[in-house]
């Protein structure tokens, strides 16, 4: 289990992860109050489930905070489901914006992880 390490350009990395966590978010909110299609079939489950699927966003970025092996991989795994939840409502093209945010949310956490990984790991000078 990898754990964040906090160099300069992690902490800017989680400071972007902060700002695309909260305009995700954001976009989740606004399209569960006024976008949500209260209609009893499956599209509307499957865009009811993509909302609350989205909204697992920000405890994943706290998660990122102590154990980044942990949030990268939550991260790619929301990514997923919330793709698949897009394509079977059938609103895919509609969320193509948002699901590119959160592609770029998960790319700047496997970065995080990627430069915790190099921190952590000894390089073979120190001996």
């Amino acid at each position: 289990m990898t754990h964040t390490r906090y160099s300069p350009g992690n902490v800017a990395l989680l400071a972007v992860g902060a700002v695309i966590t909260s305009i995700s978010t954001f976009f989740s909110v606004m399209a569960a109050g006024f976008g949500g299609d209260p209609a009893d079939n499956f599209r509307g489950f499957a865009f009811l489930a993509l909302l609350n699927i989205s909204l697992m966003l920000v405890p994943v970025y706290l998660v990122m905070l102590r154990w980044c092996g942990i949030g990268v991989i939550a991260m790619w795994c929301l990514l997923v489901a919330c793709c698949m939840a897009a394509i079977l409502a059938g609103v895919f093209e509609g969320l193509i914006v948002y699901l590119i945010l959160l592609f770029i949310q998960a790319l700047v956490f496997g970065a995080i992880n990627s430069k915790s990984r190099s921190i952590a790991a000894p390089t073979g000078r120190d001996a």
